[in-house]
């Protein structure tokens, strides 16, 4: 079959391609071997529905769907099949081990990410194994440790659309479920934070988004008396970037600009 023919073949390519040739044998070894493991673990996955142990049937979908993912991400059936698979695993668990369980999803679901970190099914897995957490435990050090994770990505990959959409989701939880005081140093810290980010990055529209919806959140928190004073500060910030580029605006900036005049007529 298939598969053994393409171990034929990289059997054959191992001996005739030079040892300091690494990066080579690795090619070879993603075209032949991946597309394999891919199939196999996707027939296994269809083949498994028809067992009649349950314990069997769990355990068999989280490994062939854990193969499946690592080749091909964008597969919502199979995340859909391991959402619905731990569910059933978890039901009769102590909430510890749920929430251990939650955890070692999470890294799956990161490992998957620092290989396809584009991939729009892998954050919304994430997302909702934020969401048992925080129903089980509430613990803000995970919006924080997936704050982190969301710079980590969008370091990953330009203009990383589902990354900043993330991060959106867990700043607005964040904010929710803080006080006003805490909101409001959590907001700072992520302006300063997204400065930083965008003047090393003058052309990522989804920063420019993030950085609105944190002025935002300010001007109904804290900031209604004072939005003249913040936006004469982000007025300044534009400036510092348009000097950054030889005078030029950024198509970024000019409509972070005109989006933030729009917002403000509503305080």
């Amino acid at each position: 079959n298939l598969c053994e023919m393409n171990f034929s073949c990289l059997r054959f390519l191992i001996k005739i391609i030079p040892d300091e040739s690494v990066g080579i044998r690795i090619l070879a070894i993603q075209a032949l071997i991946i597309p394999c493991i891919y199939a196999s673990s996707w027939l296994h996955l269809t083949e498994i529905k028809s067992t009649r142990s349950l314990m069997k049937l769990n355990r068999d979908l989280h490994r062939w769907s854990t193969g499946i993912l690592l080749v091909c991400a964008d597969n919502a059936t199979t995340w859909n099949h391991r959402k619905v698979n731990l569910q059933n695993e978890i039901s009769e668990n102590s909430v510890h081990d749920q929430i251990v369980k939650f955890h070692k999803e999470l890294s799956y679901c990161h490992l998957i990410l620092r290989r396809f970190p584009k991939c729009g099914e892998a954050w919304s897995y994430c997302w909702f194994l934020v969401n048992c957490i925080d129903e089980l435990c509430e613990r803000k050090s995970v919006l924080v440790e997936e704050l982190s994770f969301c710079l980590e990505m969008a370091n990953r990959a330009k203009n990383n659309y589902y990354a900043w959409t993330y991060r959106i989701r867990i700043l607005t939880k964040y904010v929710s479920d803080s006080s006003g005081y805490e909101s409001i140093a959590f907001l700072k810290s992520e302006l300063e934070l997204n400065s930083n980010w965008i003047r090393q990055h003058v052309l990522d529209s989804s920063a420019f988004n993030y950085r609105r919806l944190l002025l935002e959140n300010l001007f109904s928190i804290d900031y209604e008396s004072r939005v003249s004073e913040m936006l004469e500060k982000e007025n300044a910030f534009i400036l510092n970037l348009t000097e950054t580029l030889n005078g030029k605006i950024s198509q970024c900036a000019e409509t972070h600009r005109v989006a933030l005049e729009q917002l403000t007529t509503k305080f």
